[in-house]
């Protein structure tokens, strides 16, 4: 198995490889800057599967999407050759986590552009866990334990395949808030780590 992390906090110069979909998809967006984003974030994808997987040029990669809307490679790499990867930006930062395996294998990843938040008590009663209530009660900066609370709700969220649910405050990540290097959670029947 082979589990790769690509980072960028800004855009550079990336031939557009969109295929037809996603440039219909892209026009959607009302504004122009969106629509920059969403194409970098996209060719970025590419050249990176490109990068790591050898298998496909950027221009050659086919997506499907499950029907809770989480993408997938379409493209048949081989018998044994599995391939597993997600996608997020926020503001101008884009990174993709992606596994490549002989096994079934998910990823889930997230950023989120760091903004103050103007009632971060009443985002934190709807979002956080009682017990991760309790230990952002004893931080200095509750919004940044927030957004790594979110961040890794959301990474774990987007790999199980389902994207946000209503009762995130289900969900309890509060190991993320105790700097644990790593550990694993039990969601929906399933061990994730995290």
């Amino acid at each position: 198995m082979k589990l790769a992390v690509a980072f960028s906090e800004q855009a550079f110069e990336l031939e557009n490889s969109l295929d037809l979909t996603e440039q219909q998809h892209m026009r959607r967006f009302r504004f122009e800057y969106l629509q920059s984003q969403y194409l970098f974030a996209h060719c970025f994808k590419r050249r990176a599967l490109s990068y790591y997987c050898l298998s496909y040029l950027a221009h050659e990669w086919h997506f499907k999407h499950s029907s809770a809307g989480k993408p997938f490679v379409a493209n048949i790499l081989s018998k044994d050759e599995k391939l597993a990867f997600n996608l997020s930006h926020s503001g101008t930062s884009v990174v993709l986590a992606l596994v490549h395996s002989n096994h079934d294998m998910a990823v889930g990843v997230d950023i989120e552009r760091y903004r103050s938040i103007d009632d971060i008590d009443s985002m934190i009663d709807m979002v956080c866990h009682p017990q991760e209530q309790k230990v952002l009660e004893g931080l200095t900066n509750k919004e940044q334990g927030f957004y790594t609370l979110w961040t890794a709700k959301e990474a774990l969220l987007k790999a199980h395949g389902s994207g946000l649910i209503n009762d995130l405050n289900h969900l309890n990540c509060k190991q993320s808030l105790l700097c644990v290097p790593a550990y694993s959670i039990e969601w929906m029947g399933k061990k994730y780590n995290l």
